[in-house]
This record gives structure tokens, sequence and C-alpha cells, in this order.
């Protein structure tokens, strides 16, 4: 392999494969609804059980923030650091996760969106005003008698 001196003197240069394992990690979102707590606790048991991921050091699964709609966990995990190796053991991880929360009746809910009842919302609704092409409405250009002007 040949690497340009310039990347070699102004990068970082990671080697993966230097040891023999490396983390890997995922985030997953629960309702906030869920037990935390549970969620955790039947990821790290889902994690366990995958074939390649290491057991020392162990699985872990921590709560990592508080998102908008979920309270998002994420999965650290050490595997076999040649790429093929790790590739699969994480797509096999994500899978145990997700069919252990799905057992267990843990919602991983899809992002919650608020729509706000605006007047081009509620015109685009009823059909009772003409809107622009930004989605406002349209001003109404009739006199009084309700001809257009």
């Amino acid at each position: 392999m040949i690497i340009p001196n310039r990347d070699v003197y102004k990068n970082v240069i990671l080697v993966h494969t230097h040891h023999n394992t490396h983390r890997l990690q995922f985030d997953d979102g629960t309702a906030y609804e869920n037990d935390a707590e549970q969620a955790t606790r039947a990821s790290i048991e889902a994690l366990s059980t995958v074939p390649g991921v290491e057991h020392d050091p162990p699985p872990e699964a921590l709560v990592h923030e508080l998102g908008v709609s979920t309270v998002n966990i994420r999965a650290l995990l050490w595997s076999d650091s040649r790429r093929h190796e790790s590739i699969t053991v994480l797509d096999a991880a994500i899978k145990a996760v997700k069919s252990r929360l799905d057992r267990d009746g843990i919602e991983m809910p899809a992002n919650i969106v608020v729509l706000h009842a605006t007047p081009s919302f509620r015109a685009a609704l009823h059909g009772d005003a003409q809107l622009t092409p930004a989605g406002n409405v349209r001003p109404d250009r009739s006199d009084s008698n309700g001809t257009q002007q």
C-alpha cells in the first residue's frame, strides 16, 4: 500500500487491524413509555448471544440521550477487527437487539412529526382558497360583490 507523504504528515492514520478486536457501536431509540432499565438489560442480553461478540470486555447498552420522541440507547460491543467479520457481527447484533426488543414489547417508535394548522394547511385540506407555489394562501382579489378584479 502506498500512502502519500502529505497524508502521513497531515492526518491521523488509523490502523483498524493493529489489535485483534475493536469496538463497534450503534444506537436505537425506545419510546418514553418504556422502562429504560429493562430496554438496556434486554439489549445486553441479546448482544451476549451473538456469535462474534467478545465477552471480555462484555457488551454494554447505555442510555445515550433523550431525543425528541425516543430515549436513545447506545449499544457497545467488541468484535474481530477484520472488516468483513466486524460488519457481519454488527449486522447480527442489530438484528438480535431489534428482535429482543420486539419480543419484550419494547416499542421503537418512528420520529414524531407535529403539523401546525396554519391558514394555508386549512385551505389545502378544505379547498376553500387557492395556494401560491410556496404554499401560502393566495390573497382574494374580489370586490364586495364577489367579482374578481
